[in-house]
């Protein structure tokens, strides 16, 4: 059994993979936050993990990870959400793991989901799922507005600097 610690942030997600007695297999890794994240990630474990199963504990921290969540429960991963105080807790407990760091929280994530047997397992609810096709959507829509905007803006100011005058000049 593999656990792979997720610390996430707005920018970027720092895992760590640990064996089923918590040492880690390989060192950190830090991955963007962007649409080729799962891609990534699905690769890196498919080195270590070879075969075995994977747990995905993320620190609960379900703004920033939420798609991550959603894309590795789609390709069927199992994902944990590890609550800060017990990631906290962990950490605290491994005092050779040094001071602060992300590589230390992702490390202490998947520590504290191997000692946690009940976590919450992550879920994509029917209404969840449909509220967030309308958001996308809106957000589309906004996306597109503002082109039209821009554009519209760029088309009018143009014109005004180029008045058309009569070929046969004025009268």
């Amino acid at each position: 059994m593999v656990t792979v610690g997720i610390d996430p942030h707005k920018h970027v997600h720092v895992t760590v993979a640990v064996d089923a007695d918590g040492r880690r297999l390989t060192r950190p890794l830090t991955v963007k936050n962007d649409a080729n994240l799962i891609g990534v990630l699905l690769e890196w474990i498919r080195t270590i993990a070879d075969g075995t199963p994977v747990t995905w504990a993320i620190e609960d921290g379900r703004g920033f990870a939420r798609r991550l969540a959603d894309s590795l429960l789609l390709t069927g991963h199992e994902v944990v959400w590890v609550p800060t105080r017990l990631m906290s807790a962990h950490r605290k407990l491994h005092p050779a793991t040094g001071s602060k760091s992300d590589p230390v929280d992702a490390a202490a994530v998947a520590h504290a989901a191997i000692a946690t047997p009940g976590l919450d397992r992550h879920r994509i609810d029917d209404r969840v799922r449909e509220l967030r096709v309308l958001v996308d959507s809106r957000a589309d829509l906004v996306r597109r507005r503002t082109m039209v905007i821009n554009q519209l803006k760029a088309y009018t100011s143009g014109s005004t600097t180029h008045r058309a005058t009569s070929p046969a000049g004025p009268a």
